[in-house]
């Protein structure tokens, strides 16, 4: 998947990654800021990601989690904060959900501070069980 608008290109793929561009925008984050850069590259392989880039600097990603089928998850959505507030967001998060392997899927999302952005979309606010792992 690749779609341009300008200078903007978000891709899914993943030889265009950086992954210290990637590293640094979610240790910057509430949800990932204490993730390993071994977790996040072990994601990262297991993940369709997504990259947004301008004038080919990233500047953002997401990664989804799916079967291609019933369900998604999205995960680590993040725009650079320099860019943040131009509407780049709204744009990236528009076309991930129409990618092929999301857009006939239940897509799932869990945010602490974006509910009124994911309502707009037709999220609807729900509690979830999650049972993590165990950490030694």
């Amino acid at each position: 998947m690749e779609i341009r608008k300008d200078n903007l290109l978000i891709s899914d793929d993943k030889t265009k990654i950086n992954h210290d561009k990637v590293y640094q925008l979610l240790q910057n984050s509430y949800w990932a800021s204490k993730r390993s850069r071994q977790a996040i590259e072990i994601s990262i392989d297991n993940s369709i990601c997504f990259g947004l880039y301008l004038d080919n600097k990233m500047i953002g990603f997401a990664r989804a989690l799916t079967d291609k089928t019933v369900s998604s998850w999205l995960y680590d959505i993040v725009i650079d904060k320099q860019y943040r507030g131009q509407g780049l967001g709204k744009w990236f998060f528009d076309n991930i959900i129409m990618h092929k392997d999301l857009v006939n899927t239940k897509i799932y999302l869990t945010t602490r501070d974006a509910q009124g952005l994911y309502r707009k979309y037709g999220f609807k606010q729900k509690a979830a069980m999650v049972k993590s792992p165990e950490k030694n």
